[in-house]
C-alpha cells in the first residue's frame, strides 16, 4: 500500500501550482456533487463555487511551496 502512496504523493508534489489548484478545485467540485446527489439535492452552483474557489485558493497561497 506504500509504494502506490508513495508514487501518488510524488506525482502531486511535482504538479505546477496551477495544475495543483485545478486538481484540488476539480476534486473538491465533484466531491461536492456526489454528495448533492447522496442527499438528493441539486448542489451544481455551489460545487462549482466551492471548485473556483479552492483552485484559486492553492494557486494563490501554495500550502505545499517550500520557497
Amino acid at each position: 500500500m506504500s509504494r502506490p502512496y508513495r508514487r501518488l504523493d510524488e506525482w502531486v508534489r511535482s504538479l505546477s501550482r496551477p495544475r495543483y489548484g485545478v486538481l484540488a478545485g476539480t476534486l473538491s467540485a465533484v466531491t461536492m456533487l456526489l454528495v448533492g446527489a447522496l442527499l438528493r439535492e441539486s448542489m451544481v452552483v455551489e460545487a462549482v463555487a466551492l471548485g473556483v474557489s479552492t483552485a484559486v485558493f492553492y494557486v494563490w497561497v501554495a500550502p505545499d511551496d517550500e520557497s
